[in-house]
């Protein structure tokens, strides 16, 4: 063997045990981690499962609602949910969905370093994807252990980018059929149609075979069991939710890179926070607007394509005054890397230097999240992105067991349905919309009177009247009009901390968003449960 042979044997054992590292060290971290998902993967949990046993996609089998925004999904882990029930796995369906959302991370890491290194038309050393693929880690990490379908759209959606650069046309068959894993993703879909256009000098007709093959299955799947395409989620979110343009925009821009904790002082917050995503999005901007402006670089088209994608789908937000979730970020956050990396290598220096800048100030917060996710593993658990927040949906599922024990043919309302909703297996009332339509009618509610902010979804108390529920469990936060009411005093009250013991331990303050307590609200004409006596006590 040659020495060039040699070289390239070597690079090729190196990349392959890199990739098996970050398998490894995402398996170690979604394992530990995977309890502590996103209320909002419990709903789909809870669709899928349906789907599976009771043959309807429905949130309640008797209500024909759209409740997913994600119905390609919904479709996926019912696969899988339908598999490990067959197999005796049925109560691990959440570490499941763990273990494939490990499985798409790594491939979305080689996948986007392939694209990568495919439009640089370079292989790059060991070092240097590094570079990209550590700040890439970071941003989907957190919503990979949320338990989210983000990573598989966006590995789907690579693979279609993919294909393209290919010069096949039938990644736009990817790339549309991504639009029914995150409605965000038509924005990648349609630019790519006119660049595979351009790029693989293609006519129109050509294109849409793909286009329809990835599209129908989907469509006709949501026509027969909701008769719309349209998630019932999008109208009770308009209702519910009241935003500003300037409040999404801070919310979309200042929340895209990790987040540092325990940066309490606020000029270190403003320092490690807001100034390397202004840093980050002004370099973007820049870059592209020159590029477009000077088209005598030579630049090709795909960074100006990732460009647009992220900065569309952030401007969608914006005009919609959306509330941009945690797993929203990275659908726009991706693209934008990606632009700025192609950019780092560009042959004109202040194109590259600008390009750099903006990469550093990626790189350096995720490094940071890296660590503090590995420490959470050994040390203080409250180092997790995904602690705070999924601590109190494991609260909601071990109380809504216990009334799923005790209290089965009851019937539930609250104001977060995910994790309360997959524990307890009958039906449940929406306060806020997303599952229960007859809610939207009874919102938005006044602010600060009846809930504290705008991006509060609260229980209207009239609602509670309207549909009279045997129990409704609630944080704090949701509950305030509620408690003012006097609908209230048909019920006996009970609290409990917001956090179980083992996670109470990790708190500083035992509080989540200016609360130290989970309520239970069950009708006066019910008795209380040993069970629930002995948990509640406990407790205390």
């Amino acid at each position: 063997m040659d020495k060039v042979t040699i070289r390239q044997v070597s690079n090729g054992y190196s990349r392959v045990l890199l990739y098996l590292l970050f398998f490894l060290l995402l398996l170690f971290l979604h394992i530990e981690f995977y309890e502590y998902a996103a209320d909002d993967a419990y709903i789909h949990f809870r669709v899928a499962r349906n789907l599976v046993k009771k043959g309807v996609p429905y949130y309640n089998h008797d209500e024909p609602l759209k409740v997913s925004t994600s119905s390609g999904w919904t479709v996926f882990i019912s696969l899988i949910f339908a598999i490990a029930a067959k197999l005796g796995f049925g109560d691990n369906f959440p570490l499941l969905v763990a273990i494939f959302n490990v499985l798409f991370l790594t491939a979305i890491i080689y996948l986007y370093t392939r694209i990568l290194e495919m439009i640089l038309e370079k292989d790059l050393s060991v070092g240097v994807r590094l570079l990209f693929q550590i700040p890439c880690l970071a941003i989907l990490l957190p919503t990979s252990l949320e338990l989210m379908e983000t990573p598989f759209a966006i590995l789907i959606a690579g693979i279609g980018i993919y294909r393209l650069l290919c010069k096949n046309v039938w990644g736009l068959m990817y790339l549309s059929f991504a639009v029914y894993l995150r409605p965000e993703m038509v924005i990648p879909f349609v630019l790519a149609i006119p660049l595979a256009l351009i790029n693989q000098r293609r006519k129109l007709l050509a294109v849409l075979l793909p286009v329809l093959v990835g599209l129908l299955p989907i469509v006709m799947f949501d026509l027969y069991y909701f008769g719309t395409v349209v998630p019932h989620s999008v109208v009770a979110k308009k209702a519910v939710y009241s935003f500003t343009y300037l409040e999404t925009f801070i919310s979309a821009i200042f929340g895209a890179l990790p987040f540092i904790k325990r940066t309490y002082n606020a000029i270190i917050i403003y320092t490690l926070g807001a100034f390397p995503c202004v840093v980050f999005f002004c370099s973007l901007v820049l870059i592209n607007l020159m590029v477009v402006l000077k088209r005598k670089h030579n630049e090709n088209l795909w960074p100006l394509f990732f460009c647009f994608s992220s900065l569309c789908t952030i401007a969608g937000y914006v005009l919609g005054r959306a509330f941009v979730f945690n797993w929203y970020r990275p659908l726009y956050m991706l693209p934008a890397l990606l632009s700025l990396a192609i950019y780092s290598f560009s042959k004109v220096v202040v194109t590259r230097k600008i390009a750099r800048a903006g990469m550093i100030m990626a790189i350096i917060p995720s490094i940071i999240l890296l660590a503090q996710c590995f420490y959470a593993t050994i040390g203080d658990r409250s180092y997790s992105p995904t602690f705070s927040t999924g601590a109190r949906v494991k609260t909601y599922q071990f109380v809504a067991a216990i009334l799923n024990t005790c209290y089965p043919s009851a019937i539930i309302l609250t104001s977060e349905i995910g994790g309360t909703g997959y524990a307890f297996r009958g039906k449940i009332y929406d306060a806020v919309g997303l599952a229960s339509a007859d809610a939207v009618k009874f919102h938005p509610m006044k602010v600060p009177e009846q809930r504290e902010s705008s991006g509060i979804g609260a229980i209207p108390p009239e609602y509670v009247k309207f549909k009279n529920p045997d129990i409704i469990v609630s944080h704090d936060l949701f509950a305030k009009a509620l408690q003012a009411s006097e609908v209230i005093k048909q019920y006996n009250a009970f609290r409990v901390p917001i956090y179980l013991p083992e996670d109470a331990r990790y708190s500083a303050t035992n509080s989540l968003w200016g609360s130290k307590y989970h309520n239970i609200y069950i009708k006066n004409s019910l008795p209380i449960s040993e069970e629930l006596k002995l948990f509640i006590t406990f407790n205390r």
